[in-house]
Formats: structure tokens, sequence, C-alpha cells
């Protein structure tokens, strides 16, 4: 089950660490396509790939790498359940369960 919302364990950080990995990656991707260009030959076939496909690629790579659990938010829910501070009504737990039924249905 999914769980959206805001996350209290949400770190920015790890977000400011993503956006300087792909910076510098894009950087050394520029210096390697200038490279490449200087180095064709006359005739030769190029591609060129716009921004936008590049950042889609990124955020694709992103994606892939975000784990599908966030394991901080878990272990906040698990502590306020072991306290008796987390309670969830069964008409929301019911309601969750058919809009689910109802997206796979869908597919």
């Amino acid at each position: 089950m999914k769980v959206f919302g805001s996350d209290p364990n949400f770190k920015q950080a790890k977000v400011d660490e993503v956006k300087k990995r792909d910076q510098a990656a894009s950087v050394r991707g520029a210096k390697n396509e200038t490279a490449q260009q200087a180095s064709d030959t006359k005739g030769a076939e190029t591609v060129a790939v716009s921004s936008f496909a590049k950042d889609v690629g990124k955020a694709g790579t992103v994606v892939r790498n975000t784990p599908d659990i966030r394991k901080e938010k878990v272990a906040a829910i698990k502590e306020r359940i072991d306290r008796g501070e987390y309670h969830v009504s069964g008409d929301k737990i019911a309601g969750k369960i058919m809009e689910d039924i109802v997206k796979q249905g869908a597919k």
C-alpha cells in the first residue's frame, strides 16, 4: 500500500545531492559530446538529443533508484502503532481497499 502526502522524514539534502550529481554528469556528458563531435568524420550521421529528453532520462534514473518503500515513514508509523497513538477508521480502510479494487479492474 502506498501512502501519499507530506513526509516528515523527507530529506531535502538528498534531493540536493541528486541534483548536484546530475549536474556533474551533465557537464561530463557535454564535454564528451564536444570531444566526440570534434572527432567525427565528414559524412557521418549524428543524433541530437534535446535537453528535455535528457531531463526525462535523468528523471527516469532517479525514479528507478528510489525505493518503493520509505523505511523512515514505515518506522515512524510502526512506532506510533506500538505506542497506541495511530488510529485509522475502518471506513477509510474499506474505502482504500475499494479504490484499489476499482483501479485494478480498470487495467
